[in-house]
């Protein structure tokens, strides 16, 4: 999208080139990492609402906990 190389996000990030190229292939990758590339490429707003935590109500609640007892009844 940026239209970087591998070698020039591990030379933004500090990060080996294989570990670059390794969460390019399969995602793995540590949160230390990720984070750090995640900045490089500027896309760390677009990451923003992974981190928010979504308020439930006390409805929401009882309804979670009765649908898991339901489950549990079933096995």
């Amino acid at each position: 999208m940026r239209n970087l190389t591998q070698k020039q996000v591990a030379n933004m990030t500090g990060a080996s080139l294989s570990s670059v190229r390794r969460f390019e292939v399969n995602g793995q990758v540590s949160l230390d990492l990720f984070i750090k590339i995640a900045q490089a490429l500027q896309v760390v707003q677009q990451l923003e609402p992974l981190f928010v935590q979504q308020e439930a109500s006390i409805a929401d609640i009882e309804k979670q906990q009765a649908a898991m007892q339901r489950q549990r009844a079933r096995v």
